[in-house]
């Protein structure tokens, strides 16, 4: 099988930013060789694998429901997704609760969304707007909460290297309040 023009080009983009950073200069071409001949293909592959999310879809499959008052969900979601500014990655937890109006959907459905948002290029206060939209406009719940905790290796490894730092985003129904919401997060 061919390599394709794009292959090609994103082989030698990758190749060109690595000579660009100063790498290779003390590389042996042994080492090259062995260990950095399949990095660019390694690379996209990884790209085209986190960012799958523009592909997906999620059918929420709602059922009527009108017997909870209470908030339902689903919390601890683990995700991982690249930041938008540097292409590094950065993931953590997702906490869904909501209370009920007339339809309930599926715990899968929770990730799910989660998934699909996470495996784009993201900031995290687009990621926990973008989940938050989704539930609220299909499920037009009474009460919505969503809280994302991540550790973002921008930060971490780069800039000022905060690595045990965790950044953290709500989204809350204006009907909700945040006390409530956090309130109904399990502690385990």
């Amino acid at each position: 099988m061919g390599t394709s023009n794009n292959e090609k080009f994103l082989n030698q983009t990758i190749y060109g930013v690595l000579n660009n950073v100063g790498f290779g200069r003390e590389v042996s071409d042994s080492f090259i060789k062995n260990h950095l001949l399949e990095t660019p293909a390694r690379m996209i592959k990884a790209w085209e694998e986190m960012l799958d999310g523009y592909n997906m879809n999620v059918d929420m499959k709602l059922s009527p429901h009108s017997n909870s008052y209470d908030w339902i969900g689903m919390t601890n979601i683990e995700f991982s997704s690249l930041c938008a500014h540097h292409w590094l990655p950065f993931s953590g937890t997702v906490d869904i609760l909501y209370v009920p109006s007339t339809m309930i959907c599926g715990a899968s459905k929770l990730a799910r969304i989660v998934d699909m948002y996470s495996h784009r290029l993201q900031l995290q206060e687009f990621l926990t707007a973008e989940i938050f939209n989704h539930i609220n406009d299909e499920l037009k719940p009474k009460k919505l909460g969503i809280r994302i905790i991540s550790k973002h290796s921008c930060v971490g490894c780069r800039g000022v290297r905060a690595r045990n730092s965790q950044f953290v985003t709500y989204g809350i129904s204006t009907n909700s309040e945040k006390a409530d919401f956090l309130g109904a997060i399990p502690h385990v």
